[in-house]
C-alpha cells in the first residue's frame, strides 16, 4: 500500500502498514500531540506521516518515542520530525517487536524558535474566509480576519515570538540554540586575511652605439658582439617576466660631408639603418618590433672650404640601437587582518572560545531571519570563556583602580585584557555555598570595584591577615594606634602622676621657703621611667594597619 496526496487513512493500522513499507527509510511526520505528563511517557508524541490525509486530527495518530536517551529536544505541535522503526523494549520477549522513534524537529522555516506546518488537508481558515465562488458572486465575500483556529497552535502554552534571532555560524563553529534566545557557541577566533593583488610596471632599457668611418655601411664584428650582449640581457628579462613587451629602435646618421659613393643626401644613413635592421633580425630576441629612422647630422660642411677629414664630423656618423622592455609584476600580499566579530582581535585564527548566552539583546530589530552574534554588553546573561581573545565588555564601575599605589601592579582594564579568562555578566551575580567555604584565590590581587559601596555582613569574625592594611588610601597614610597598648601606657603615666601629685600636696616647707626635700626621690624615680614611656608610646603604633 502506498499513499499519495489523495489517499485517506482512517486508522493507526493503516499508518503502521504505510510505515512498514518504508521501514528502511526516514519517514517525515507531523506532530499532532505531545505527552506532557509527569510519567516516563513524557515526550512521547502522536504523529501522522506527511502526505497522509487524516480528516479527524488525532484519530489516525501513531506514537513515537525520542530516539536519544540523553538529549531531550522535544518538538512542538505541528512541527515535522523523522520517524524510524527500531527494536522496542519488548524485543527480547517478542522477536521482531519494533517501536517508532523520532529525531528532533527539522528546520522547516530556518528558525530555531518554531517550525510548524499545517495539515495540508485541514482547513485553518475561519468560516468567513471559506466561502464558495457562488457565495462571493452572490454578494457575500470572504472577509479578512485575524482569528486563528485552535487546531494550528505550537502547543498548549508555548508563545511564538517574532524577534528570536538565530546566531551567525562562523567557520568550524558548533552551536547549540534553544528556542528562546539561549545558546552555547563552541567557537574560535575568526580573522579574515584577504589576498591583495598589486601590479607594478617593470621597465628596462639597453642601448648600444657604433660610430662609422666615412662611407661605411656594414656592421662590424665588435658591434655584433655588443648586440649579442643585449640579446642575452633580453633573454634574462624574459625568463623573469615571460609576459613582456619589447620595442627596438634603430637610429642611423650620416654627416653633411659629401658621400664618396655619390649617394643622395640621407641615403647613406638609411642604408646603415636598413643593414642594422637585417642584422638584428638574426637575433632570437631582437628581431621583433624593430623601428628604424635615419637622419643627417647638424654640423655644416662646405665643399672647398671645410676639411672632410675633420674629426668633428665623425660624431654625426653613427648608428644607435635602443631596446625597451616592459613587464607587469603581479604580487599578492595579505591585507590587514579583518576581525569578523567582537572577540577576534588576536593574531591567530582557531584559538578557542566558548560563549554561553541566556537571552539576547532586547534592542535587536528587523526580520527574525537576520543572523546575529552575541553581544556581551547587551545580552541578558552570559558566560564567556576565552583563550587569547580581547573581550569588549563595559565595566559598570570605572574607578580606575585608585587603591593601587604601585602602577606596575594595577590590573589591566577589563576591556583591554588579552588572554584566558572567564567573564560572568548579568544583572546580578550570586555565589553561594551550601556546606563549605567560598574560596577566592588569585595569582595577583583581588579587586573589588563598586559604584555604591562594598559591604561585609557576618555574625562571625572578620579577619584580615596581611603584611599591611591601608584604610582610606595609600597616600600620606599613618599607622593606627594599638588600643590596649595605649591604655596600658597612659594608665601607668597617670598612676605616676597621681603619686607625684599626692606627694606634692602633702609636702610642707621647713623652714618656709626651703626646698621640698621629699620631692627629690619621687622626681628621680619618675625621671628614670620616662624613656620607657617614650618607647612604649612608639609601640602603640600598628605595624600593619594604616589610615589617613
Amino acid at each position: 500500500m502506498a499513499f499519495g496526496n489523495k489517499d485517506t487513512i482512517r486508522s493507526g493500522k493503516d499508518i503502521a502498514d504505510y510505515l512498514s513499507q518504508n521501514s528502511s527509510q526516514l519517514v517525515p511526520a507531523r506532530v499532532i500531540n505531545i505527552d506532557q505528563s509527569t510519567t516516563l511517557s513524557n515526550g512521547t508524541i502522536l504523529v501522522e506521516p506527511m502526505g497522509v490525509n487524516s480528516t479527524n486530527q488525532g484519530s489516525a495518530g501513531l506514537s513515537a518515542l525520542p530516539l536519544f536517551p540523553n538529549i531531550k529536544n522535544y518538538p512542538l505541535t505541528n512541527e515535522t520530525v523523522f520517524l524510524i522503526s527500531l527494536p522496542s523494549g519488548e524485543y527480547s520477549n517478542t522477536p521482531g517487536k519494533t517501536q517508532y522513534y523520532y529525531i528532533s524537529p527539522i528546520k522547516l522555516w530556518n528558525s530555531q524558535h518554531t517550525n510548524p506546518t499545517p495539515n495540508q488537508y485541514e482547513n485553518i481558515k475561519g468560516s468567513n474566509q471559506n466561502k464558495s465562488i457562488e457565495e462571493v458572486e452572490a454578494g457575500s465575500p470572504n472577509i479578512s480576519t485575524e482569528q486563528q483556529t485552535s487546531k494550528f497552535k505550537p502547543g498548549n502554552y508555548f508563545t511564538e515570538e517574532s524577534n528570536i534571532f538565530p546566531l551567525y555560524p562562523f567557520e568550524g563553529d558548533i552551536i547549540v540554540e534553544g528556542r528562546f534566545g539561549n545558546s552555547i557557541r563552541l567557537g574560535s577566533t575568526n580573522i579574515n586575511y584577504q589576498s591583495k593583488t598589486t601590479k607594478e610596471i617593470i621597465n628596462k632599457s639597453f642601448e648600444k652605439s657604433y660610430t662609422y668611418p666615412s662611407g661605411e655601411i656594414g656592421v662590424t664584428a665588435d658591434f655584433i658582439s655588443q648586440l649579442t650582449l643585449i640579446n642575452n640581457q633580453v633573454t634574462s628579462f624574459s625568463n623573469q617576466y615571460p609576459e613582456y613587451a619589447i620595442s627596438v629602435y634603430v637610429v642611423s646618421s650620416e654627416s653633411q660631408v659629401t658621400n664618396p659613393n655619390n649617394l643622395a643626401v640621407g641615403e647613406l644613413a638609411r642604408l646603415r639603418a636598413q643593414k642594422l635592421k637585417e642584422t638584428l633580425q638574426t637575433f632570437s630576441n631582437l628581431q621583433f618590433n624593430i623601428n628604424i629612422s635615419s637622419k643627417v647630422g647638424e654640423i655644416p660642411y662646405e665643399i672647398g672650404k671645410d676639411n672632410p677629414n675633420d674629426p668633428k664630423y665623425i660624431q654625426d656618423q653613427y648608428s644607435t640601437v635602443k631596446v625597451y622592455l616592459q613587464a607587469e609584476e603581479i604580487t599578492e600580499k595579505p591585507s590587514q587582518p579583518t576581525a569578523l566579530n567582537d572577540w577576534s582581535n588576536s593574531p591567530e585564527n582557531g584559538d578557542p572560545i566558548t560563549i554561553i548566552r541566556n537571552g539576547q539583546s532586547s534592542s535587536l530589530t528587523g526580520s527574525a531571519q537576520n543572523l546575529i552574534i552575541e553581544n556581551i554588553n547587551d545580552d541578558v546573561s552570559s558566560i564567556w570563556l576565552s583563550s587569547t581573545q580581547q573581550i569588549p565588555i563595559t565595566a559598570s564601575s570605572t574607578n580606575d583602580y585608585l587603591s593601587y599605589s604601585n602602577s606596575e601592579n594595577v590590573p589591566e582594564a577589563v576591556n583591554q585584557y588579552i588572554g584566558s579568562q572567564v567573564i560572568l555578566n548579568s544583572g546580578r551575580l550570586l555565589f553561594n555555598t551550601k556546606e563549605d567555604h567560598l574560596m577566592l584565590s588569585s595569582a595577583k590581587s583581588i579587586n573589588l570595584n563598586a559604584i555604591e559601596g562594598i559591604y561585609t555582613d557576618t555574625i562571625g569574625d572578620t579577619v584580615f591577615q596581611s603584611n599591611r592594611v591601608y584604610l582610606g588610601g595609600t597616600k600620606n597614610s599613618q599607622p593606627i594606634v594599638l588600643g590596649d597598648e595605649l591604655v596600658s601606657l597612659l594608665t601607668d603615666v597617670l598612676n605616676d602622676l597621681s603619686s607625684l601629685t599626692n606627694s606634692i600636696q602633702l609636702q610642707a616647707s621647713m623652714p618656709a621657703g626651703s626646698p621640698l626635700t621629699i620631692m627629690g626621690p619621687i622626681a628621680q624615680t619618675i625621671k628614670t621611667k620616662i624613656p620607657g614611656y617614650q618607647q612604649r608610646l612608639k609601640n602603640t603604633l600598628s605595624n600593619t594597619t594604616k589610615t589617613v
